[in-house]
């Protein structure tokens, strides 16, 4: 277990640390998405979708209840890992990583499991295997390749102890 010294010292060089513009971006981004994903979830509890212009999976037009059964989960799942993101980037912690890249993966899987059990059809099945792979791919060189993020994690590590505080 770290002093409570310890731990005021490595919260102050963790807050002087500079994230890399992009980080930021994508910070913001999380915490924006989680946001509106919650806000949007609410107004369709609210049925508010038939004063804006009805509910729609993939374009295609669908009732209130079918959004709720099969959109809803994947939209409060995937904001739910936006929100942790946005946590985990705000705090400096090294899991923002693997918790953004978690989203990928849950997106085809959902996707492919919609399409299999005939939930959605097959074309939006592939579509999302597709877009989360381009996606995903995109996440993970800025995150894992991109040379200013890689530094940024490289010194997060340093700070990152047993502690389950530090765990990362």
């Amino acid at each position: 277990m770290l002093s409570p010294n310890v731990c005021v010292a490595v919260d102050l060089v963790l807050s002087e640390m500079k994230r890399p513009r992009m980080l930021t971006i994508l910070m913001w981004f999380c915490a924006l998405y989680a946001i509106g994903a919650l806000i949007g979830i609410v107004a369709v509890v609210l049925d508010l979708g038939r004063f804006i212009g009805g509910y729609t999976i993939g374009g295609m037009a669908v009732n209130r209840g079918t959004w709720l059964r099969i959109a809803a989960p994947l939209i409060a799942m995937v904001a739910v890992l936006m929100a942790a993101t946005a946590f985990a980037l705000k705090h400096h912690r090294p899991r923002a990583r693997i918790t953004f890249m978690l989203i990928w993966p849950l997106i085809v899987l959902y996707g492919v499991g919609c399409a299999i059990i005939n939930a959605v059809p097959w074309t939006l099945g592939l579509r999302a295997v597709v877009d989360a792979t381009f996606v995903g791919a995109s996440a993970a060189w800025l995150l894992f390749r991109y040379k200013p993020s890689r530094f940024y994690f490289a010194e997060l590590k340093k700070f990152s102890y047993s502690d389950n505080r530090w765990g990362g």
